[in-house]
């Protein structure tokens, strides 16, 4: 097998590694792998509790794509449960989103009483056993909407119940904060030079807010002055003078120090630092001048025109904010020496001005840098601010002056929110769900531009609303009416901090609930027998969700999987938890029996099912990375009771939940596919499936000193408003906070192959049930870079020649090449000597069919103390043209089968059966055994893989 050892580049070891640190270790920690290790080898034999690595760990990663996933992987199961003793084989079942429908299901039905062991759950699966179950599974295709018209109103009411309550709290938050300012405005009406309302008129009918000075003043003394500031500051050559000069001093040094040692007289006194390093804290003679020749303008323009004094004037202010913002550079440079001064050793006093040097030289550029950043978004919001004061206060005189009709006024403002309604649907037809691909650049601008003129125009009509409680909504100009206004900015306030302060509403508002619930009766509630006398999934049934604490693991004894459910936590702002990347915007979390594992190196031991009597919450808990200098984001407190243990202090979640969030597709956020378009659309449409879970882990403050940011002052007060508003302008901290965004594990990883390439699996068999039509494998490419880039494991898709050598004859035909995979029009051919099926691509065609259901791929592993390969099973649902008859109909009439839309959650029986019978055929054709009357001691398809791997 010469072939199969071709040269390949030797992997990378993980970034996350240091020098002597161990890749798997970092990966999945020895203690958390141990523990692991216990539990396969407890379901593989009841009697053994052994810590020792089980041979030849067999891994299921069933992925996302919904209905469509789920139904698919069940009767790729069923294909499985007819081979006999395979399901028995099976150490993990890694599942996201739709794989996690079914994972959740047999693992629910391996926890009933009525369940003893492997074979009771192959005879459910095959129907030969309580039938009512896979009748259940049926009959709910139509999970969401079971019972039809009366199920599909009563979602509707409550979509619009929720859509109603989460625009009415933000409303009434926007309008409090207009009333605020209309309060303070007329304030500082009061001062006399304060520009009043009939100087404003601009521009014919367009009234302009005196809010429009605070962008300018910004740019005034911040924004111009720092971009100049920048140029003035310029400390690189008296850095390099300085190096230079103690070069030569040093040079100077060491020829005394051998003249000294040859015989001549005493040493020579060291060079005097204070007179050859120049401070670049000094105030560059540039800024004096200025500062000189504007003062002398000032002084001067009584004798000038009004022009030239304007200009003298604001030249003066430009000038002053200048060396304003130049003397501050200077007092934090000084702060800086000092601390440096202080710290100084003794026997490295003479390298260390040099680098503080250095420091400082990179120091400057990059504070004046962030400065003024922070003044140009200062800048904009306030600008986007008195934009929107401006055309509020416009269309409210326009209004009551007759120039617009209210009845041209409503229909527009009632277009708005028509077309707010359908953003939900806007927003799922651009996020496609896991499977879908990024949307293009235009797409994606033109997403973000419609959806903020929509938010736009909403806050314009909010503000003019704000109007008419100045001014009693009577015509313009009067008095303003303080004692309405008052009470309105009074009422508004409370109410904010009542709903601001009912933490439920964000999670409640959202539908993840009742997507949970929905989930969670239709597939978990399938094998409840309690179900079986009423089919309806509209109530909640006693037996239908389970604890984690009971689910994990399961009793030995049943011989059922440990069941790993993928999340993704969101992060697209630094959340400090130094594992967001600009393009993933989050990271994947995977929960199991022993706890849950974030990205590479972030793990929490957490023994779910040590004792089903005992509530985790509370429980003894450990963290990683060990080490006290390393972040760790789950930095569980210390016990109260001793001071030294952790212990779980976060939220307990029942499986349905978990359940539903692996599977919140459509949301606000979505992992590497966020972006501020999206996000608007679905939360102006309420399409909302995450949920912010409390993990109970509190950041310490950056800096104890300071007192909090105004976005952190928001969120203490009004939590739900600001945690709603983040939602909506896709800005998710990651874990810096105590609630964490979760999402569809697919938003990070959709194969569920990811933590199982972390586990080192010697066979992993991946289920690819997301949408792809066009076959471009986007899911797999993603679980081959990250296991690269994360894991440092390369996956290498074996060639024809290859496959011939290393798949059994008997399924040969049934392996292919990942081109052979796609569908389309094939001009097919021979080879001499192969067992597949061989032909050219003529042309890419979504009706067409492919020559192979499955390929394989050998996975090497990073060099360490685990194992050095596997390989990688990797099943796709296609159609080969040997099908049973009523598959080959249905994919007549639905030429996208079996890649329909995952919008598409309503599947009727002919549709849930075929989906269904073709998982079933196709692992009928991949894992049937040539002896009838033997279960092969191995996976069937690969020959003598034990010896192989």
């Amino acid at each position: 097998m010469a072939d199969l050892k071709a040269e390949t580049p030797e992997p990378p070891i993980l970034a996350d590694a240091s020098v002597g640190d161990d890749p798997f270790d970092i990966g999945y920690p020895r203690k958390l792998r141990e523990q692991e290790y216990r539990h396969v080898n407890k379901r593989r034999n009841p009697q053994s509790a052994s810590a020792q690595e089980p041979d030849h760990l067999v891994g299921f990663g069933l992925s996302g794509g919904g209905i469509r996933s789920a139904t698919f992987s069940l009767g790729l199961f069923q294909g499985l449960a007819e081979q006999g003793g395979l399901l028995s084989r099976i150490d993990f079942l890694s599942t996201v989103s739709g794989g996690g429908y079914f994972g959740a299901f047999l693992g629910r039905l391996f926890s009933r009483d009525y369940i003893q062991g492997t074979k009771d759950v192959e005879e459910v699966l095959k129907s030969t056993r309580k039938p009512r179950v896979l009748g259940f599974l049926r009959e709910n295709g139509r999970y969401l909407s079971p019972n039809g018209a009366g199920d599909q109103l009563l979602a509707g009411a409550s979509l619009l119940r929720n859509w109603v309550s989460i625009h009415l709290v933000l409303i009434v938050f926007w309008l409090t904060s207009f009333l605020a300012l209309q309060m303070l405005r007329i304030g500082v009406r009061q001062i006399p030079w304060f520009l009043h309302d009939d100087q404003l008129l601009v521009f014919g009918r367009f009234y302009a807010s005196p809010y429009l000075l605070l962008p300018i003043l910004i740019f005034v003394i911040a924004v111009f002055p720092l971009g100049w500031a920048f140029w003035l500051i310029r400390p690189e050559r008296q850095v390099l003078k300085a190096a230079a000069a103690r070069a030569r001093a040093g040079q100077e040094e060491e020829k005394r120090k051998a003249e000294g040692a040859a015989g001549s007289i005493g040493p020579a006194s060291p060079p005097d630092s204070s007179k050859d390093t120049a401070d670049p804290s000094a105030i560059t003679p540039w800024s004096g001048l200025v500062l000189v020749l504007t003062l002398a303008l000032c002084l001067l323009h009584t004798t000038w025109g009004e022009k030239v004094n304007r200009a003298a004037l604001l030249l003066t202010v430009v000038a002053l904010a200048t060396v304003g913002w130049r003397l501050a550079v200077w007092v934090r440079i000084r702060a800086l020496r000092r601390q440096s001064r202080e710290t100084d050793d003794a026997e490295d006093k003479d390298q260390k001005p040099l680098d503080w040097e250095l420091h400082v030289n990179r120091w400057i550029p990059n504070r004046l840098g962030l400065w003024l950043t922070s003044a140009l978004t200062v800048s904009g919001v306030l600008l986007a601010l008195a934009l929107i004061d401006s055309l509020g206060q416009s269309l409210y005189i326009l209004t009551f002056t007759k120039s617009i009709s209210w009845k041209g006024l409503t229909g527009f403002f009632g277009g708005v929110m028509t077309a707010g309604g359908y953003a939900s649907r806007i927003a799922a037809n651009f996020s496609k769900g896991p499977a879908g691909s990024r949307p293009k650049l235009p797409l994606a601008w033109i997403a973000t531009a419609a959806a903020l003129l929509l938010a736009f125009v909403v806050l314009v009509g909010i503000n003019a609303l704000s109007y008419g409680f100045v001014w009693a909504f009577q015509l313009p100009g009067q008095t303003p009416s303080t004692t309405l206004l008052g009470i309105a900015l009074l009422a508004g306030l409370f109410l904010s901090l009542l709903f601001g302060q009912t933490w439920s509403f964000v999670n409640s508002s959202s539908y993840q609930s009742q997507y949970s619930a929905r989930l969670t009766r239709a597939y978990l509630g399938a094998s409840n027998e309690k179900r079986w006398s009423d089919h309806s999934v509209t109530e909640a049934m006693e037996g239908d969700d389970e604890d984690l604490a009971r689910y994990w693991p399961p009793p030995s004894h049943k011989g059922a999987p440990i069941h790993l459910i993928n999340v993704t936590i969101n992060e697209t702002i630094d959340g400090r938890s130094q594992i967001q990347q600009q393009d993933r915007k989050g990271v994947g979390m995977a929960l199991g029996p022993c706890g849950m594992s974030a990205g590479v190196r972030h793990h929490l031991l957490l023994p779910f099912g040590e004792d089903r009597n005992v509530d985790p919450a509370g429980a003894r808990v450990e963290v990683y990375p060990e080490a006290k200098t390393d972040f760790r984001i789950f930095d569980y407190p210390r016990s109260a009771l001793n001071g030294k243990d952790r212990v779980f202090t976060g939220e307990m979640l029942p499986l349905g939940s978990w359940v539903g969030i692996s599977g919140a597709a459509f949301s606000t956020g979505t992992g590497m596919r966020t972006s501020l378009g999206l996000s608007l659309l679905a939360g102006m449409g309420n399409v909302r499936l995450g949920r912010w879970w409390d993990s109970g882990v509190v950041r310490p403050s950056a800096d104890g000193k300071r007192g909090p940011r105004l976005e952190a002052l928001l969120a203490r007060v009004f939590p739900v408003q600001t945690y709603i508003l983040n939602e909506f302008l896709a800005r998710f901290p990651g874990t810096a906070r105590q609630h964490w965004y979760l999402s569809d594990g697919g938003h990070f990883e959709n194969m569920g192959g990811y933590e199982l390439i972390r586990r080192r699996a010697r066979l992993i068999v991946i289920v690819d049930g997301e949408q792809d039509q066009d076959y471009t494998f986007e899911g797999l490419a993603n679980l081959v870079r990250k296991a690269r880039l994360d894991f440092g494991a390369e996956i290498a898709f074996l060639s024809e020649t290859q496959l011939d050598a290393t798949v059994d004859d008997s399924v040969r035909s049934v392996f292919g090449t990942l081109d052979q995979l796609r569908r389309g029009r094939w001009e097919e051919t021979s080879v001499p000597g192969s067992k597949g099926r061989h032909g050219k691509l003529l042309e890419i065609d979504p009706a067409g069919r492919s020559l192979a259901h499955a390929a394989l791929a050998r996975i090497t592993y990073s060099p360490s103390n685990g194992p050095q390969d596997g390989w990688l099973l990797y099943i796709k649902p296609t159609l080969v043209g040997d099908e049973p008859a009523d598959l080959v109909e249905y994919h007549r009439n639905h030429p996208n089968f079996p890649h329909e839309p995952t919008l598409d959650q309503f599947f009727d029986e002919a549709q849930w059966e075929s989906y269904r019978k073709l998982g079933q055929h196709i692992a009928e054709k991949l894992f049937a055994s040539p002896q009838a009357t033997a279960v092969p001691s191995r996976w069937y398809p690969v020959k003598a893989m034990e010896g192989r791997s």
